[in-house]
């Protein structure tokens, strides 16, 4: 549970097969982030790797969120771009601009399907990370021009 929040958070374990989970440096934690800033999964090996969110309404909008805050887990001090999917297509360009600056990308889609997949693409300049994802079901007359 994060305490600032209230939200739920799960491990995300049944949601993804790649990755290797890490810690944020210490000096980058402060008192009033919340727990789901504190760790992170990395993706150090292949171009492309997806988390598939199942058991979705086909034609209904979800709110995606991910967030990122890379806090030197590394140890490199070397902030990474990499670019986020939403299944096929190109959503954003995640530019991480220092080591202890969150970055939160939303967006809303129209799932085709009973699932949807959230990738992170490696584009050479650093191991692409994620800290958190977000899945949330929008009713219906929301945003109708989706």
């Amino acid at each position: 549970m994060d305490s600032t929040t209230k939200l739920r958070f799960t491990s995300d374990a049944g949601f993804i097969n790649a990755g290797t989970n890490h810690n944020m440096s210490s000096e980058y934690i402060t008192p009033l982030m919340g727990k789901s800033w504190f760790n992170l999964r990395s993706f150090a090996a292949g171009t492309r790797n997806c988390y598939t969110l199942r058991s979705l309404v086909p034609g209904l909008k979800y709110l995606i969120r991910t967030k990122f805050m890379y806090g030197n887990y590394d140890g490199l001090d070397i902030a990474p771009v990499f670019d986020l999917h939403v299944g096929v297509n190109y959503w954003t360009t995640v530019n991480i601009s220092n080591a202890n600056t969150p970055v939160i990308y939303e967006v809303i889609a129209v799932v085709p399907g009973e699932s949807v997949q959230v990738c992170l693409v490696n584009t050479g300049s650093g191991t692409p990370f994620i800290s958190s994802l977000n899945l949330r079901p929008l009713k219906k007359t929301l945003y109708p021009q989706v």
